[in-house]
């Protein structure tokens, strides 16, 4: 949501229709949040598998030479299996959402794999956001992952504050999450400073 808010044209699919099992059921949660709207050019989506999670983009507009749409597919661990439910959720799912039945390619986003086995969210959000920003990828953004975590978390937290004034909800959770990035800041400050810091001049136009 937090991607949405900041593009025109984006959007996003719920994922919570990977726990309904009717096709009926799965097309109505799946496009809960608008992503068939027309106005959408480009509709994102997140998927979890098992403990892992992976994320893929929509671009509704018609390839000239393909004469499909695309859907670029994001799995951190570029795992070829994780690649394949997301071909089977996407075609047996969003294709029909989007009116886009049989008329999707799908390609995997290969420049970045998860270092670690935690790190999956950090990535598929920063892949999301580059490629929705048609930003390059540069091997120096690895070193970043400590940055990216506590950036993603800053984002949520000024969302989640505009959410909350609009609907005048308790902010009760917010100040929880607000004391929760503050720990975090403490923790990436004494264990990743050192690691920024070293970053090469090379890699400051794209970090």
């Amino acid at each position: 949501m937090v991607l949405r808010s900041q593009h025109q044209g984006v959007g996003i699919i719920n994922p919570s229709y990977q726990e309904f099992a009717l096709p009926d059921q799965r097309r109505c949660i799946a496009g809960g949040y608008g992503a068939a709207n027309q106005t959408n050019d480009r509709v994102t989506g997140i998927l979890r598998i098992q403990n892992h999670w992976a994320a893929y983009l929509v671009n509704r507009n018609i390839n000239s030479t393909t004469n499909k749409a695309t859907c670029f597919m994001f799995g951190p661990m570029q795992s070829e299996w994780n690649y394949a439910i997301i071909v089977k959720s996407v075609g047996g799912v969003i294709e029909e959402l989007l009116e886009l039945m049989d008329a999707v390619g799908y390609s995997k986003v290969k420049w970045c794999r998860q270092q670690d086995g935690s790190s999956c969210g950090v990535w598929w959000i920063a892949a999301l956001e580059m490629m929705l920003n048609n930003a390059p990828w540069d091997e120096c953004i690895y070193r970043l992952q400590a940055y990216l975590r506590m950036r993603f978390y800053h984002k949520a937290i000024a969302f989640v504050e505009k959410e909350a004034a609009i609907m005048l909800l308790p902010v009760t959770n917010l100040c929880k999450l607000q004391l929760q990035y503050i720990c975090l800041s403490y923790q990436i400050y004494h264990t990743s400073a050192q690691n920024l810091n070293k970053i090469e001049p090379t890699c400051t136009k794209v970090c």
